[in-house]
């Protein structure tokens, strides 16, 4: 292909098909599966991109690593890019030390680069078949045992233990918080109108009460769902006092006290939003949701614009 690095990029964006805006992934799945692929990994490598939000992120990336294989090794023609290119450019993310969930957001972004690729050159009759599997499983056992350990995430170690240290208003406020992924400005005070009663968690399945947010971050009204018994909890303490409403900085010095007393590092309010995402985006991976719908749910429900932020609460909890 002639043209610029950047501008072949582009082109294999554009001409592959892999960007379907507006197409149902649940059909593309099922399409997937009729065609014997079984396992996630399978499944996901035969789907294209679905929003726009994962098309820029992944294109960055993409145009990041043609960069680098141009500058390393005088690659100039896409079709030229080896699994060595792909995984020589991982192992440069490697030595430069990014979080490792941001590794992890490149390999899939590169996965999905392999796709275009296939599409691409079956499309103008290439004659190309790419496969990058073996060096994104290589660099990501190299990253695994290196990056994961310089990660620190301020997700509490037990938060259930500091949770239940705490006394009345205080402790139904952390288990909100924990449950639901709100901001602790968000639930300090809750008022009856908030209260949405009892619905389906369209990730599990399962019964939840909902909370509508209103005092949110970004002025964006959301719900949130929390376990049912604790749902009825918050609903008699409003029915008994007319709102529920708790004293932020004495929470927080509530939190501090109650981290020391179960021997963790105190992480802030902010910490239990991180206990939130990480278990909230292990659920919905165990569900069979991919990597790209997990982050996408995860991040509306914490009331995120963009889906890749939720990357920065996945690094594992050191202490």
């Amino acid at each position: 292909m002639r043209g610029s690095i950047h501008y072949q990029i582009i082109a294999v964006f554009n001409e592959s098909g892999i960007f379907v805006p507006g197409h149902s992934k649940h059909c593309a799945k099922q399409l997937a599966r009729s065609k014997g692929n079984r396992s996630s990994h399978d499944v996901s490598k035969q789907l294209g991109i679905f929003s726009y939000a994962t098309a820029g992120a992944y294109l960055d990336i993409w145009h990041q690593c043609a960069s680098y294989i141009r500058h390393s090794h005088g690659v100039k023609k896409i079709e030229d890019i080896t699994p060595d290119h792909i995984k020589g450019y991982l192992c440069h993310k490697i030595e430069r030390q990014v979080a490792y969930c941001t590794f992890q957001l490149e390999s899939s972004a590169l996965q999905k680069f392999e796709r275009a690729l296939n599409l691409f050159s079956f499309k103008h009759g290439l004659g190309v078949v790419y496969c990058f599997d073996s060096a994104i499983i290589e660099a990501s056992e190299i990253a695994r045992k290196t990056l994961i350990k310089k990660e620190h995430a301020r997700a509490y170690r037990n938060p259930y233990a500091i949770i239940n240290a705490l006394d009345g208003m205080q402790k139904l406020c952390g288990l909100i918080q924990v449950q639901g992924g709100a901001r602790i400005h968000e639930v300090s005070l809750l008022k009856e109108s908030q209260m949405r009663g009892m619905d389906i968690d369209a990730v599990t399945q399962e019964l939840r009460g909902v909370i509508h947010l209103t005092n949110t971050k970004g002025g964006l009204p959301r719900d949130v769902a929390i376990l049912p018994e604790t749902y009825d909890e918050l609903q008699d303490s409003i029915s008994d006092r007319g709102l529920f409403s708790i004293d932020v900085n004495s929470y927080r010095r509530a939190l501090m006290t109650a981290a020391s007393q179960t021997g963790q590092t105190y992480q802030s309010t902010h910490g239990l939003r991180w206990n939130y995402a990480q278990t909230r985006f292990k659920k919905c991976m165990d569900k069979g949701f991919t990597y790209e719908e997990s982050l996408t749910i995860v991040s509306k429900e914490m009331g995120h614009k963009r889906s890749f932020i939720t990357l920065h609460y996945l690094a594992p909890t050191v202490e």
